[in-house]
């Protein structure tokens, strides 16, 4: 209706995997996940409503045994947006009942007040849950690789954030500070940090803070947008005091867009700074820079060209120690979108 409207949404995503252990070694891994979602976006006399419901089913077929190998969440939806004047107003809830962990609700509420018309202050509360993956739990272990830990705990999260904004018809800022306080972060680091050839496995940081500030900007100037983000944060483990395995303190892009014709093409450089590769931080895993370039061409109304240039001078850095990132990637499509 018109102020009404239903989506019923079915889907089913499969990931097929392989390791080889050796050259005459490969085991195989599929993961399938179903998913039924119906949502409702009720327009009301004051503000919109959200309800929602969703039913997930996550399965793993493989050559090796899993302890467990499938697992369903239903889960309910209620979130509600409004503006009252100069104020707005969203608050959410959601209940997630999973049939290996039981029922976990969170939620959240957030706040804007709008200063003029160019400027906007706002603050936000919410809680958090994340279930292991199958591979975090059962992933089979390899002497050599390691494997994952059946006794992982889910993580859950406390949320705080404010910030402010700045939007004009060619402008826009944003500054936003952070501290989320994780329970149980789950993440994976080797045995024996001493032993480059020690095997993996995952497990939990009782207490982990992430806390920070991003700053982000965009900026039209004739056909061109120019684009620039910048990431400070304090990631840390504090019943040690050490920071995260594998997270940066300082990340940035700088891209732009440009518009010309039926031609859109851009670029973006993103900029990581050194992490740590071990609980102890003791060793370093340097900082990078890569480049990456896209381009779409409209042929016809709903029909478009497009290409994708991933790390384009081939810059060799590590996220994980001895674990390849991608070199040099080239992607071309069509895409045919009816409008």
């Amino acid at each position: 209706t018109a102020n009404w409207t239903s989506l019923v949404r079915i889907g089913r995503s499969v990931d097929d995997s392989q390791s080889h252990s050796s050259p005459t070694t490969r085991d195989d891994f599929r993961t399938n996940q179903d998913q039924l979602v119906w949502q409702n976006d009720i327009r009301l006399p004051v503000g919109s409503l959200l309800l929602a419901a969703e039913s997930l089913r996550q399965s793993v077929e493989s050559s090796k045994t899993y302890t467990a190998d499938s697992r369903t969440t239903n889960s309910l939806v209620a979130g509600w947006t409004g503006t009252l004047g100069d104020h707005r107003l969203q608050a959410n809830v959601r209940s997630d009942d999973d049939s290996q962990f039981g029922r976990k609700t969170t939620g959240g509420a957030a706040y804007g007040y709008q200063i003029n018309n160019e400027w906007r202050a706002r603050a936000a509360l919410s809680t958090g849950f994340k279930a292991p993956t199958f591979n975090d739990l059962y992933f089979p272990n390899d002497p050599w690789m390691g494997g994952g830990n059946p006794n992982l705990k889910p993580e859950e999260s406390r949320n705080r954030e404010i910030g402010v904004n700045y939007e004009t018809a060619n402008t826009s800022l944003a500054l936003t500070l952070y501290r989320n306080d994780v329970e149980n972060l789950i993440q994976w680091r080797p045995d024996d940090p001493a032993n480059p050839w020690s095997p993996w496995h995952p497990d939990n940081v009782g207490q982990a803070r992430l806390e920070g500030g991003t700053l982000t900007g965009k900026q039209r100037i004739g056909d061109f947008t120019l684009r620039a983000s910048l990431d400070l944060q304090n990631p840390k483990d504090r019943e040690t005091g050490k920071y995260l395995v594998h997270r940066a303190r300082q990340h940035g892009t700088l891209g732009f867009d440009h518009a010309y014709g039926k031609l859109t093409w851009g670029a973006d450089l993103i900029a990581s700074g050194m992490r740590y590769n071990d609980t102890a931080n003791t060793q370093e895993l340097g900082g990078y820079t890569t480049v990456n370039l896209r381009a779409d061409y409209r042929l016809e109304k709903d029909l478009s060209l497009f290409a994708r240039v991933g790390n384009l001078f081939d810059k060799e850095y590590e996220l994980k120690r001895d674990y390849a990132t991608p070199g040099r990637t080239v992607f071309l499509g069509i895409r045919y979108q009816p409008k």
